[in-house]
């Protein structure tokens, strides 16, 4: 079962990523990886440990839920959702969904401006 589980964690176009309630990175799959710009042997580490930006960090090891929230990474534009995993079981922490949406949002400035022309 967990072959199948990392399968379609890997297999997803998001960033999906596990955040202990303790600050610890859990899994993390390729697109959070690449996204973040994480090292290879981060899971295991403390978030505020990893050279994320610090509004970034501090939504993933805080208490707080996201829905489609924008932070900026290097040259990126992330849309953050996050979660508690408490309500489903097991041992408490959040997932994390990323989405780049930098091309998106240049593209929609360019559609205003467009439209206003």
């Amino acid at each position: 079962m967990y072959d199948h589980h990392d399968a379609v964690l890997h297999a997803v176009r998001e960033g999906v990523l596990i955040v202990g309630e303790d600050g610890l990175l859990l899994p993390a799959n390729s697109e959070a990886r690449r996204l973040l710009d994480l090292p290879p042997d981060a899971e295991g580490h403390r978030v505020a440990d990893l050279s994320l930006d610090a509004d970034l960090a501090g939504l993933l090891t805080s208490e707080r839920a996201a829905t489609d929230e924008v932070h900026l990474t290097d040259d990126r534009l992330l849309a953050v959702n996050k979660r508690t995993t408490a309500p489903y079981g097991g041992h408490a922490g959040s997932v994390v969904t990323l989405r780049d949406t930098t091309e998106l949002r240049a593209l929609t400035g360019r559609a205003r401006w467009h439209a206003s022309a």
